[in-house]
């Protein structure tokens, strides 16, 4: 699927789906520098920002958010997986594209040729790179408490033993990640993470980048003083009352496809199984959003047409039945705001997610992994 993204002004970007079903988002350029200046403000000086970049650029187009990050100037990249690390590299050669864990050891030699700063999750991976004999730039990627991706104790050991009867692998950071939990945990992890360091600052004696704050730990404790942040959420406005930072996608809208008014009172069959008794003069419509991008059939949910708050009555798995008996006037070809501002009216992401029974950051993920895919 190609999106074919076309200018509004000089901040809105208005990206369409081009599978021909008049889906789109509206990106807001002028809110992710301002989240940028934002997140950099919270930050002890020279703090490097890393922008998250993974899951095709928070669903907002790979391409799209790297030229964000450029123009607000950005430190680096971390991508997602080796793909995206790829396209990222290409698009900005001089910057680092740090890859997250995602991939099988077997694979790294191969990006770390083509400049892609690698992660160091495990024995494993930093063995085949020291057997393939290239030339590469690493992360160590340390287990602070997660179980998740991660060199333990013992693994740090034994890296830093076949470390140092090497020289065409350089580390030039270390990292972790830590979530959103509580702040014992988030204490206990970074104790682990300091020991950790203080064994690889004296096996490792060039400069390291020291990264632990993803968009959770920079509003929790933004002096933390490590030299880098690696911030996704933060960045693409995908959190609640953090100041100076906007929602990056403005809205999510389709469009109505269909229109059907009942003279008579009738129970209307709608998607499968629902029935619904309309008025006479009641109305029906169809805009093409479904379960195939990331809506679920439970919960209550409105969405906008003329201003109007509608409830979605019906779904399928590629569209959605509105009651329009409250929008005399609508017709075919009005547009369907699921997200957005429409005539002094406005759903938000969180009202979405709500009736979706869901987090408003899986919602976001959902809906543009559908419409946003390239």
């Amino acid at each position: 699927m190609q999106l074919q993204p076309h200018r509004e002004d000089d901040s809105l970007v208005i990206v369409e789906a081009a599978d021909g079903r008049s889906n789109r988002f509206t990106l807001d350029a002028a809110a992710f520098e301002a989240n940028v200046s934002a997140t950099r403000r919270l930050l002890p000086p020279a703090t490097k920002l890393f922008q998250v970049v993974k899951g095709n650029g928070y669903g907002l187009g790979l391409e799209r958010v790297i030229a964000l990050g450029r123009r607000a100037g950005v430190d680096g990249f971390c991508a997602g997986t080796p793909s995206e690390a790829l396209r990222a590299k290409r698009l900005a050669p001089d910057l680092p594209i740090l890859l997250f864990p995602s991939c099988a050891p077997s694979m790294l030699p191969a990006l770390a040729e083509a400049g892609v700063v690698l992660s160091i999750n495990s024995e494993q991976s930093f063995v085949e790179l020291m057997q393939a004999g290239v030339n590469a730039s690493v992360f160590f990627k340390l287990e602070c408490g997660l179980g998740r991706y991660g060199l333990d104790q013992s693994s740090v050991a034994s890296v830093l033993g076949a470390y140092r009867r090497q020289s065409r692998i350089r580390c030039i950071g270390v990292y972790s990640h830590f979530g959103s939990g509580d702040d014992e945990l988030l204490d206990a992890g970074i104790a682990r993470f300091e020991n950790f360091l203080t064994t690889l600052k004296a096996a490792v004696p060039t400069p390291l980048t020291t990264m632990i704050a993803s968009s959770p730990t920079i509003l929790r404790r933004p002096q933390l003083g490590y030299t880098a942040v690696d911030p996704g959420r933060l960045l693409y406005g995908l959190v609640e009352e953090a100041e100076g930072i906007r929602p990056v996608l403005r809205s999510v809208a389709s469009t109505l496809l269909q229109v059907t008014m009942y003279a008579s009172t009738q129970t209307v069959h709608v998607g499968y199984a629902n029935r619904i008794e309309l008025p006479p003069g009641g109305r029906t419509g169809v805009f093409p959003l479904g379960w195939l991008d990331g809506l679920s059939t439970g919960g209550f949910e409105y969405v906008l047409v003329r201003g109007v708050r509608v409830p979605v009555i019906g779904r399928t798995l590629l569209h959605s039945i509105v009651d329009l008996s409250a929008v005399a006037e609508a017709e075919v070809g009005d547009e369907v705001v699921l997200i957005g501002q429409q005539r002094g009216e406005r759903l938000t992401l969180a009202d979405l997610a709500r009736s979706h029974g869901v987090s408003p950051i899986e919602l976001h993920f959902r809906l543009l992994g559908a419409i946003g895919a390239e």
